[in-house]
């Protein structure tokens, strides 16, 4: 699946494809290992590529709200297509 998402007007173009447990996540050309559990009050406890994050997150029509390591990043949706 991908996905467009805006951030500090800087567009990200993030594929996410299932492998194995988790996901290969790739943002901009960089490409992750992800895998996700989520927990209660919209928080995901990610473990990317070795190292454990907890994430909130939250949404409200196309906007998107990731609080992670003290920063809250705001993200507008974009496009989302399947790969072909």
């Amino acid at each position: 699946m991908r996905f467009q998402y805006t951030v500090d007007d800087v567009v990200a173009e993030v594929e996410v494809e299932p492998q194995g447990e988790g996901f290969q996540v790739t943002v901009n050309g960089h490409t992750y290992q992800v895998m996700a559990e989520h927990r209660d009050g919209g928080q995901l406890l990610l473990r990317v590529n070795g190292q454990t994050l907890t994430a909130t997150t939250a949404s409200h029509e196309a906007l998107r709200y990731v609080a992670l390591n003290g920063r809250i990043y705001q993200l507008t949706a974009g496009r989302q297509s399947r790969r072909q």
